[in-house]
C-alpha cells in the first residue's frame, strides 16, 4: 500500500489546498520585495509550513508501515515544527521593517534555542517511542519534551506580546 492510497481523499484535498495557498502567499510576499527581511522571514515561514503540511500526513501514514518508520516521520514533523514559532517570533519582531530589529545577541540566542530543539526533535529525547493503544499511534514523550514545548509556546507567546506592543504603540 502506498502512502497516497492510505490517505483519505479529504486529507489529500485539504493538504493540497493548504500547500498551494501557503506557497502562493509566501511567494507573493517574497517577490514583492526580496530584500526585505520581513518578506524573507514570511517566505521562510511559508516554506517551513509547506514542508510541515507534507510530512505530517506521512507521519500518520508512513511509506513503510512499521512503528520505527512512523516514529521516524513523527520526529521529522517535530524537527520542522521547531522552526515555526521562532520564525513567527522573528517575523513579528521585524514587521514592518526591512531589517531584523533584534540585536545580534538575541538573534543568536533565538537561533541557538531553535537549532537545539530541532536537533533534539530527531532524538529519543523528544519522543522516545511509539505505542498503539486502540490501534492509534501515540508517541511517548521523552525528557526533552518540556523544553520543546516551552520553545514552541514561548515563541508564540512572545510573538503575540510583540505584536500587541506594536499595535498599542501605533494607536
Amino acid at each position: 500500500m502506498t502512502i497516497l492510497t492510505s490517505i483519505q481523499p479529504f486529507e489529500i484535498i485539504l493538504g493540497l489546498t493548504a500547500f498551494i495557498a501557503v506557497t502562493f502567499l509566501g511567494l507573493s510576499v517574497f517577490v514583492r520585495n526580496p530584500r526585505s527581511w520581513t518578506n524573507i522571514l514570511f517566505a521562510m515561514l511559508a516554506a517551513v509550513l509547506d514542508v510541515y503540511i507534507v510530512v505530517n500526513p506521512i507521519s500518520l501514514h508512513p511509506p513503510v508501515p512499521s512503528p520505527e518508520s512512523q516514529l521516524f516521520w513523527i520526529r521529522i514533523v517535530m524537527f520542522f515544527a521547531a522552526f515555526i514559532s521562532p520564525l513567527l517570533f522573528l517575523l513579528s519582531h521585524t514587521f514592518p521593517a526591512s531589517q531584523i530589529q533584534l540585536s545580534r545577541k538575541y538573534l543568536a540566542l533565538v537561533m541557538f534555542i531553535t537549532l537545539l530543539t530541532a536537533g533534539l526533535a530527531l532524538t529519543p529525547l523528544v519522543f522516545e517511542s511509539i505505542q498503539y493503544p486502540e490501534a492509534e499511534p501515540v508517541p511517548v514523550p521523552g525528557r526533552a519534551m518540556p523544553l520543546f514545548f516551552s520553545e514552541f509556546i514561548g515563541f508564540i507567546l512572545l510573538s503575540f506580546i510583540v505584536l500587541g506592543a506594536k499595535y498599542r504603540k501605533s494607536q
